[in-house]
């Protein structure tokens, strides 16, 4: 119940500012308006019980591209929003993990789905990487702020956008997401652009 309250009253806020806009939620998924800026939202799902891996994330999306992403966690009191050409998390620079290698910090893996999951997981462990599972858009920002090394294997775009521009202002790099059609999802990684060994792990090259 507290998720669509929370997106019923974010999308009356944006939809009373930007009457034009499209609007794209995980509680809902009306087929999409004919607009040039859309906003996607990813609900606080079970913030109550697992207090710890839950937040609020937006996205907007124009003509076709992701240029705004935020997402707050209520329980740390930490926004992250893009700044220009960087990105902040509340009030800090953000950068990347500086890993050269997927050995020096955690990675965060969230799919349910075994095809997506089991051929980057092998990869990773091979390579004696180590991982993590949390909350999705909680770990995306923490990988922009170089908390953990990377993000993948599989994301819905209201999980996906916000921490992808998050990413890319924070100066790392990603696999193109919007390659494909998203209504589905996509496969997603988010990694410092100094990690040569992340591109071996998806079939798309990092940019």
């Amino acid at each position: 119940m507290a998720d669509k309250r929370v997106e019923a009253f974010v999308k009356q806020r944006i939809q009373s500012a930007f009457p034009e806009d499209g609007f794209r939620r995980r509680e809902r998924r009306p087929p999409a308006r004919r607009a040039s800026a859309g906003w996607s939202t990813h609900r606080w799902h079970q913030l109550f019980q697992r207090p710890a891996h839950r937040c609020l994330s937006l996205a907007i999306v124009a003509d076709g591209e992701p240029v705004i992403g935020v997402v707050y966690d209520p329980n740390h009191r930490e926004l992250f929003h893009p700044c220009g050409a960087m990105a902040l998390g509340s009030t800090t620079l953000i950068r990347p993990h500086p890993a050269t290698t997927v050995k020096e910090a955690c990675w965060h893996l969230a799919s349910r789905h075994p095809a997506d999951f089991l051929p980057f997981l092998q990869a990773l462990l091979s390579d004696g990487g180590m991982f993590i599972r949390n909350g999705l858009g909680v770990d995306e920002r923490r990988a922009a702020a170089g908390r953990l090394i990377g993000y993948e294997p599989h994301m819905n775009p209201w999980d996906a956008l916000p921490g992808l521009v998050l990413m890319r202002e924070a100066g790392g790099a990603s696999n193109d997401f919007l390659a494909q059609e998203i209504q589905r999802g996509n496969p997603l990684l988010l990694a410092s652009q100094r990690l040569p060994a992340a591109e071996k792990m998806i079939p798309q090259p990092l940019h």
